[in-house]
C-alpha cells in the first residue's frame, strides 16, 4: 500500500470518528462506555497517524 494513501485511510478514519462523536455527542455523553470508546477511536487515528509520519521520515 502506498503511504499517501494510508495517510488517507489513517486520517479519514479520525474524521469520520469525530464527526460520529459530533453527531452522537448526547447520547455519548449519557454513556461512560461509549465515551472512553469514541475517545479511544480517534486517539488511535491520532497515534496511528503519528507512528506513520516518524516511520516516512525515517525512509
Amino acid at each position: 500500500m502506498d503511504s499517501t494513501a494510508l495517510q488517507s485511510a489513517i486520517v479519514s478514519f479520525t474524521v469520520i470518528s469525530l464527526i460520529i462523536s459530533i453527531f452522537y455527542a448526547d447520547e455519548l455523553q449519557e454513556s461512560k462506555r461509549k465515551h472512553m470508546l469514541a475517545g479511544a477511536f480517534i486517539f488511535m487515528g491520532a497515534v496511528i497517524y503519528a507512528f506513520m509520519l516518524i516511520l516516512e521520515l525515517k525512509a
